[in-house]
């Protein structure tokens, strides 16, 4: 009887097992059958089918080249005759090679695509469906073509040397009265609310992600250097003297030309210098205007000549944020991509600028002989609220007995021999 016991509980025990194992099974195979179900089945969306009849560049793009240059001109920041001339450059590094499964999108279908994001500021959404293509291929496209535009226009950068920083030169003393003058220097914060993790050197503890972009500028709006950084320190003169540029200039390896005398009367030979607000430090290769509250009239003068050669770094700075529509609320990009953006921006803006089209006379500043000045245009589209913000003032920066004396002397040099006569109705 025990024996019969004993083995029908076994025989129980057997079947509960093979149920649970059944059981098991049934819930593996529904599983499997659910991550089946929601594996994609297209490789292309039905909308994004037509892309090549419907999508912006087969229709809307290549129309406006042909009938309507000036719509073209508001979307792109170009004329087609230079968007061509920049595919010609760019093309190349971006072209793609199609496969038997899928016809792969064009190289100037994803240089336009890029330069439109760049110029409306429109999300990346809104553009990659106007072009019929998914967000997350858009995603991948923005950042490598603005890499490929700062690698084919990087030559629209200052190659540094002493011929160039002599043209340079003699631009801004023919432009702004300036002689010996080798730039002008300022530096922004790029706010970027993406969420990532950044380091906290670049975290302001605001839920923004501060990129430094510090530029030195010629007299006619260009970008001749940029330093990109993601450090954060407490004035423009930490960060210079932290930056790679700066160090190149403290090193004395940017090939600067030889000291020079300013005049034949001024003959002891001065530095070339760069001109800067009053963030910057004194140095023999950087000017900044005399402080306080009572100024001799000759550091007043001093310090409205270097004024006026200053703010071409304003003037550039507008222009890039006002062409570029990206720039007019905080970045929410990566800090890769931001920089790729920044990048292929500054690259643009040079390549552009001899362009009247991009920025006529009137789009910058005028400032006349009374030292008032005349608003450019590119101030009616910037409300102070984008992603370029100035850096704080932080203290008064110690300088050396040379550096002193470099200024003082074209102060003087400014009140005689480089006088101006519109300096006496100032």
């Amino acid at each position: 009887m025990d024996a019969w016991r004993r083995a029908r509980r076994r025989s129980i025990i057997l079947m509960l097992l093979m149920d649970a194992e059944l059981r098991l099974n049934q819930q593996r195979v529904a599983l499997r059958e659910q991550r089946l179900i929601k594996k994609r089945k297209l490789w292309v969306r039905p909308i994004f089918m037509n892309r090549m009849q419907q999508g912006n560049w087969n229709r809307l793009i290549e129309e406006m080249q042909l009938w309507d240059c000036e719509t073209f001109f508001n979307n792109m920041r170009m004329t087609p005759q230079t968007f061509s001339t920049l595919l010609t450059k760019v093309g190349p590094k971006i072209e793609r090679q199609s496969t038997n499964f899928r016809e792969t999108i064009p190289a100037a279908a994803r240089l336009a695509l890029t330069i439109r994001y760049l110029a409306t500021g429109d999300t990346i959404t809104s553009i990659a469906l106007s072009y019929r293509i998914g967000r997350s291929t858009a995603v991948a496209i923005i950042p490598t073509v603005c890499e490929a535009i700062w690698n084919a226009l990087e030559e629209e950068m200052l190659q540094p040397s002493e011929e160039h920083w002599l043209q340079v030169s003699d631009e801004f003393e023919e432009k702004w009265n300036f002689p010996h003058c080798i730039g002008a220097l300022d530096a922004k914060h790029v706010v970027n609310t993406f969420p990532q993790h950044a380091s906290s050197d670049a975290d302001n503890h605001k839920s923004q992600h501060n990129i430094i972009l510090m530029a030195l500028v010629s007299a006619s709006y260009k970008f001749l250097i940029v330093d990109i950084n993601t450090q954060e320190r407490d004035s423009d003169v930490d960060i210079f003297g932290n930056s790679q540029m700066g160090q190149i200039f403290y090193n004395s390896e940017m090939n600067l030309p030889e000291p020079s005398p300013l005049s034949e009367i001024y003959s002891e030979k001065m530095p070339y210098c760069m001109v800067a607000d009053e963030n910057f430090d004194l140095t023999e290769f950087c000017l900044r205007p005399y402080t306080g509250r009572s100024l001799r009239e000759e550091e007043r003068i001093f310090n409205h000549r270097l004024s006026r050669a200053r703010q071409v770094t304003e003037n550039a700075f507008g222009v890039l944020a006002s062409r570029w529509r990206i720039f007019g609320k905080p970045m929410n990009t990566s800090l890769s991509t931001t920089q790729k953006i920044m990048k292929a921006t500054v690259c643009l803006h040079n390549f552009l600028m001899p362009h009247d089209v991009y920025c006529g006379q009137d789009y910058v500043d005028q400032i006349i002989k009374t030292g008032e000045v005349i608003e450019g245009g590119w101030r009616q589209y910037l409300d102070g609220n984008g992603a370029f913000q100035d850096i704080t003032v932080i203290g008064v920066k110690s300088y050396s007995r040379y550096s002193a004396h470099v200024r003082d002397y074209f102060m003087h040099y400014f009140m005689e021999d480089g006088a101006v006569p519109w300096h006496q109705i100032m």
